[in-house]
């Protein structure tokens, strides 16, 4: 895969655990490999197929200023969500983040963590007896997209029998299509935490 690189970017952030971190600051310093396909950028000289490099480290100097973070994961995390959400082209995420000044007593260069991330695509079954079971489904779609999740396609609905021995009303069931950067944990969570706010409750057990 193409990759657009930038290396050493200098950023003077208030990230770190102790208090005095987090009001006089210190300097970070971020290593950025983003793969996507340069392709028709190459080929027509279209911009948009392209990422303006100087923008995005222009945004990265912003994002990695607008929060005080006690962990320099938590920061990395936030920034490769934020280049994925404003960066649609991006396929995969590779971040080192620096912390050259960290508070070590010490004689060394630097401490640091590197995230990869990369996005996945999945296949998720969906399916609702309760209430208004289109409604249902709809507001489920409506809040996978607001976590991180592209919805690619979806299938018709149909009506099924339940299963397991339960007396119950027949269920509408569904089939997405998703691309999305979480990890399988993360997504399953995810996906269990939307159950929640729509009203799930786990009573029963089919395992």
């Amino acid at each position: 895969m193409d990759q657009l690189r930038i290396k050493d970017l200098e950023v003077y952030a208030y990230h770190g655990v102790f208090a005095a971190e987090k009001e006089l600051g210190q300097r970070f310093v971020l290593d950025l490999i983003l793969d996507y396909d340069m392709t028709r950028a190459a080929k027509t000289g279209d911009l948009t197929a392209s990422i303006h490099y100087g923008e995005l480290a222009q945004e990265l100097v912003k994002w990695c200023q607008e929060s005080k973070e006690d962990l320099i994961e938590t920061l990395a995390y936030k920034l490769i969500d934020r280049i994925f959400l404003t960066h649609p082209l991006v396929q995969k995420v590779s971040l080192e983040v620096k912390k050259p000044w960290a508070p070590v007593p010490l004689p060394l260069d630097t401490c640091s963590v590197k995230l990869v991330r990369q996005k996945r695509k999945a296949f998720i079954a969906l399916g609702s007896n309760q209430g208004s079971p289109s409604a249902n489904l709809d507001a489920a779609l409506e809040k996978m997209a607001e976590q991180i999740i592209r919805i690619l396609q979806v299938s018709s609905r149909i009506e099924t029998e339940p299963w397991g021995g339960v007396e119950q009303d027949s269920f509408l069931n569904q089939v997405v299509e998703v691309e999305t950067w979480l990890n399988p944990e993360e997504l399953m969570q995810t996906l269990l935490t939307i159950e929640a706010d729509l009203g799930r409750v786990r009573e029963i057990s089919f395992t």
